[in-house]
């Protein structure tokens, strides 16, 4: 009798795929015309998007600067687990999280977050329309240890802080947006001015609409 499928190792799944792909190109070389969809297709189609990007592909994506890959930005979109995959990864290496917010009553965005250690604001440039200065306010505290302390003892561990109790970098280097549908955005960060990081933005930047958004986890690596 068959194995269900879901009772498989990830090695027997792998091994089966990998024939199963072998069988499919054999028969496109037989006879192209027989074929449902050529093996590239197929792949995409039968495997999760969390499969089709490597974990170091994924670790590069949530650490380096710049905007993400086109195929990381697809499976945040597309594929569930592997947005959970990813966000997790963002928790352990982040030097600070402001979690998702509860919507104030009659106010649909936001432009202010705090959390121990650092308060995050939106504020409208008085000399130039249509620019916005978000502002990212650091505790000296926080600085101190490399991060903020709102962190839980598994994700402590999971962070592997060093001696000062936080995640090692003095600064956060980078800001990363994480919207509800699974939008990822990030912008590179200049050091701090007197524990205050400054930028200069637009006010249809998608990074600051995603910021103002409540359902928002915003990240400071």
């Amino acid at each position: 009798m068959s194995r269900r499928w879901s009772a498989r190792s990830p090695a027997e799944r792998q091994r089966l795929e990998a024939e199963f792909v072998g069988i499919h190109g054999a028969q496109l070389l037989l006879d192209p015309e027989s074929a449902l969809c050529s093996e590239a297709e197929f792949r995409k189609q039968k495997q999760p998007a969390r499969q089709l990007v490597s974990f170091s592909q994924m670790y590069a994506a949530v650490l380096g600067g710049g905007p993400l890959p086109a195929d990381i930005s697809e499976a945040l979109r597309t594929d569930p687990a592997f947005r959970d995959e990813f966000e997790l990864l963002l928790r352990r290496n982040a030097w600070l999280r402001m979690p998702r917010v509860a919507a104030a009553a009659g106010k649909a965005s936001l432009d202010r977050r705090d959390v121990d250690g650092c308060v995050v604001r939106l504020v409208a440039s008085q000399t130039r329309r249509g620019q916005v200065y978000l502002l990212i306010e650091l505790s000296e505290e926080a600085i101190g240890r490399g991060g903020a302390s709102w962190r839980t003892p598994a994700e402590k561990q999971d962070a592997e802080p060093d001696a000062t109790g936080g995640t090692g970098a003095a600064r956060p280097a980078q800001i990363v947006v994480h919207t509800a549908s699974g939008e990822c955005l990030k912008r590179v960060l200049a050091p701090p001015d007197a524990r205050t990081i400054r930028l200069v933005m637009e006010a249809d930047d998608p990074l600051v609409l995603a910021l103002a958004e409540p359902s928002s986890e915003v990240f400071l690596l």
